[in-house]
């Protein structure tokens, strides 16, 4: 070996390897197996993967010696095996003492003895007039640990947590007093719909599984205070000062700039109004109002730069920025994004403290296993990750485009200074700036990216308009929390000293809002198509590729990866696929509580929609509109039908018009009142946004597919005075398709069903039952003349279901108290129908 030789192997070094990052993976994907392995099988138990772990552990024991490459397999085996395990005793395991085993799905009353394990979160109503038929009420909001359960014959000791929600302002009530509760408990219900937002399994990641209900402040009592230890004592001093926190933001800013305050310092966004949280998240900028890691490495790195100012060393400055993370982390009341960004930031300056050194890629692998093993749940949690997703779009942009880390800005003015040309340091500074704008855009763009498909998944929005939105926002950021932790620290001795910053902070936050609507108005928002399970696939390899290939990956392999990503990104979002590849007609009757939302896709991808209400809460209603919208590949409604008048038939429109592109509404002429407050919200928004109003009349046809007949079987033709009631003349719509029939007669009753009753039926395959099932309409002269196969009832209210069921037998009978229904027939008129499983899932479908 020549000299040359032996000095290149001198000093090559050896492979880094980042073991925490592969487990966490196998680790990962143990807890994913076991989610869906769980709620499919029955043979999924506890004791068959106690019997796999062993045997994988007493397979690895053996062959290590032997078979080196075999065992390794089974060692990656039992680690993933651990996280099931883990994920199941976690999740699925429930002790015989759990309050869940005494409520149902059914609200009963109980008397119930617990512990207030945080401080009560006020929540006002802020639900339009329109939006409920019912008043909303402000409520009191805070998870309580059960203790003792008061029977009519015994008192039981029970475990568990419970979300209470008390109507209206409670007061006297502190972390660790124990509490005498009367109310209504019920069981937490799964997802009813595909895509909205799971609140049941949202809570149960926080292993609450149970809700109470108190009506009166007076139903809740305080039995004892609680104990004085040193957990007790912490707990009570960090909600005084939470408490202090949010009165001196009431003290010295004007009410929307204090709920964004507190939504910034505190992590708490039950004060900020719905029209700003809307704004937030259609221009992208919710991780700005959202206390994330962005936010504790912002505060952390204020601390660090407090500590410089002061003449601090490298430690002093590394001490003060964990300080000021740890302090985040206090003050957002430990939630799970702040404590992961805190366990990240803990890991890189424990590494850079006690100079040994540690691959940011193996932190992140360390800090995530640590995360899994505290709350496993936490993988299927969309905060979660988002979190590590953003941290790996950012390491992927600082390994593929290192030159724009370099600090090349302050290495060509080091330059300059020993020339005549030396730059002011105005110059200094607007270069900085440029630099840092440049470096925030391309950032913010891999993130948007990388981000893309959760983001999509979850909120069923994609919003480009975020990049630019975080560009000027976030300067805007990084300048007004300062100014709120100064008014805060300052808050608590003078208010008014504390005015004086307030003032200018309130200003910058009233900017990054005012950023926020604009952006949140534009092309750069769509609502997007369901992305296909291998377009994911092959999106997460590409995006494993961009992040792992070593730093001297050739450029054209890094454009052709980085060009592959950016094609499955625009034909996963697309909604053309879904719209050319689906030739059936498919029809889903959504599960709105006491209400009518049936959505129907024609085969060539146009959407229309009959009726759009909700009794309890039209929000929810659109929600569950657009989450299907998007499952169904499509971005758009081309028409809606109101059937008439109601609340429960049009709520959800006017919030439908703020969320996705509408072409035309229909109305019926009967019965119009410009004094409802939905119809009034219809025709307000209708003009914003340009949408066609117009009037069915009957014998109408509405032409969205060349193959679909959709048409009025029944409307009036102009306006009656004095009406009462408009249930009657409800708009009666039928829909043709390869010879199978569909019809939709909302709440037609009385001399509107003898109307129907003169024209002969077809026979119908799918019926939608007027009136959401109730006993007076769904008559048995009703059943003989619609002759339906399938038979949907969308309602709230169980009750009669004995009776419906006797009426329309032995025809197939479903309630969207179970689930939203769907019906698909395809070309050749063969027709499936199938009902939304409570395991987030397409029941087995029921042919004819």
């Amino acid at each position: 070996m020549n000299p040359l030789e032996q000095n290149e192997g001198a000093i090559r070094k050896p492979t880094p390897r980042s073991p925490a990052l592969v487990v966490v993976i196998l680790f990962a994907c143990g807890i994913a197996l076991d989610r869906f392995f769980s709620s499919r099988f029955d043979f999924w138990r506890w004791e068959l993967l106690v019997f796999l772990e062993l045997l994988l552990l007493i397979g690895w024991l053996i062959l290590q010696r032997f078979q080196s490459q075999l065992a390794l397999i089974l060692l990656c085996g039992v680690i993933s095996i651990c996280g099931s395990i883990w994920h199941h005793w976690f999740w699925e395991l429930i002790p015989p003492n759990h309050i869940r085993n005494f409520a149902g799905e059914e609200a009963t009353p109980v008397r119930l003895e617990a512990i207030v394990v945080s401080e009560p979160t006020w929540k006002e109503n802020q639900l339009p007039e329109f939006a409920s038929a019912w008043p909303g009420s402000d409520r009191t909001i805070f998870p309580i640990q059960s203790e003792q359960l008061h029977l009519h014959d015994r008192t039981i000791s029970v475990s568990g947590r419970i979300r209470l929600t008390v109507s209206g302002p409670l007061n006297g009530v502190q972390t660790g007093d124990r509490i005498l509760v009367i109310g209504k408990m019920r069981n937490l219900q799964p997802n009813r719909n595909p895509g909205t937002y799971d609140f049941a399994e949202a809570l149960r990641r926080d292993s609450v599984l149970t809700t109470l209900f108190c009506e009166h402040a007076e139903g809740v009592q305080v039995l004892k205070k609680a104990d004085i230890h040193i957990v007790s004592w912490f707990h009570r001093c960090l909600d005084t000062v939470r408490i202090r926190i949010r009165e001196v933001f009431q003290q010295t800013l004007p009410s929307e700039s204090a709920a964004m305050a507190n939504a910034l310092i505190l992590g708490d966004r039950t004060q900020l109004d719905d029209e700003v949280n809307t704004a937030f998240r259609r221009s992208g900028l919710m991780h700005l109002l959202s206390i994330s890691g962005l936010h504790v490495a912002l505060i952390g790195a204020l601390a660090g730069w407090l500590a410089c100012l002061l003449g601090g060393t490298s430690r002093s400055f590394n001490q003060f920025t964990l300080a000021g993370m740890t302090l985040a982390w206090i003050l957002a009341e430990f939630r799970p994004p702040v404590f992961r960004a805190w366990l990240l930031g803990l890991m890189l300056f424990w590494s850079w403290t006690s100079f040994r050194k540690i691959r940011t890629v193996q932190a992140l692998g360390l800090a995530g296993w640590i995360c899994l093993i505290v709350n496993p749940s936490w993988l299927f949690d969309v905060g979660t990750q988002l979190s590590f997703l953003a941290i790996v779009a950012i390491l992927g942009c600082w390994k593929w485009m290192p030159s724009l880390f370099r600090n090349q800005i302050e290495t060509k003015l080091l330059t300059s200074e020993s020339t005549s040309d030396s730059p002011s340091s105005i110059q200094r500074g607007f270069r900085h700036a440029i630099h840092f704008l440049k470096q925030t855009a391309i950032i913010s763009l891999a993130i948007t990216l990388f981000l893309l498909p959760i983001l999509t998944a979850h909120f069923h929005l994609v919003s480009l308009a975020g990049i630019p939105a975080t560009v000027l926002a976030l300067p805007l950021l990084a300048i007004a929390l300062p100014g709120l932790i100064l008014t805060a620290t300052i808050g608590f001795f003078s208010p008014a000293i504390a005015s004086l910053i307030a003032t200018p902070t309130h200003y910058i936050l009233m900017l990054m809002s005012g950023l926020a609507e604009l952006f949140s108005r534009g092309p750069l928002q769509w609502l997007p198509a369901g992305i296909n399970f291998w377009i994911v696939a092959c999106f997460c390899l590409l995006a494993g590729l961009l992040v792992f290939l070593p730093k001297q990956t050739g450029i054209p392999l890094k454009a052709g990866i980085s060009t592959s990503w950016c094609l499955l990104l625009v034909i996963g979002l697309s909604p053309f696929p879904s719209s050319i590849f689906h030739q059936s007609l498919e029809c889903r009757v959504l599960s709105v509580g006491h209400g009518n939302a049936c959505l129907m896709r024609c085969p060539n991808g146009r959407i229309i929609l009959f009726d759009a209400g909700s009794m309890e809460n039209g929000r929810f209603a659109s929600s569950a509109i657009t989450a299907s919208l998007s499952d169904l590949g499509c971005n758009r409604i081309d028409a809606i039908v109101i059937s008439h008048t109601d609340t429960d038939h049009l709520n959800a429109i006017p919030f439908l018009m703020d969320e996705i592109p509408i072409h035309t509404i229909f109305l019926n002429p009967v019965g119009l009142n410009p004094r409802h407050p939905g119809l009034a919200a219809i025709v307000e928004k209708a003009g914003e946004h340009h949408i066609n109003l117009r009037y069915l009349q009957p014998e109408d046809e509405i032409r969205l597919d060349k193959k679909v007949r959709i048409s009025t079987r029944q409307c009036g033709s102009s306006p009656l005075s004095h009406l009462t009631s408009d249930n009657e003349h409800s708009i009666v719509m039928e829909v043709e398709y390869a010879d199978r029939h569909l019809l939709f007669p909302a709440d037609v009753s009385g001399d509107g069903q003898e109307r129907l009753f003169e024209e002969t039926s077809p026979g119908y395959d799918f019926l939608v039952a007027p009136h959401h099932g109730s006993i007076k309409d769904n008559t048995l002269d009703f059943s003989k003349w619609a002759g339906a196969e399938n038979i949907v009832f969308s309602t709230g209210d169980e009750n009669g279901q004995g009776y419906l069921t006797e009426l329309y037998s032995p025809q197939q009978v479903l309630w969207t108290t179970a689930g939203a229904v769907r019906c698909r027939i395809d070309a050749q008129g063969h027709c499936t129908v199938e009902q939304w499983h409570r395991n987030q899932y397409w029941g087995i479908p029921l042919e004819n």
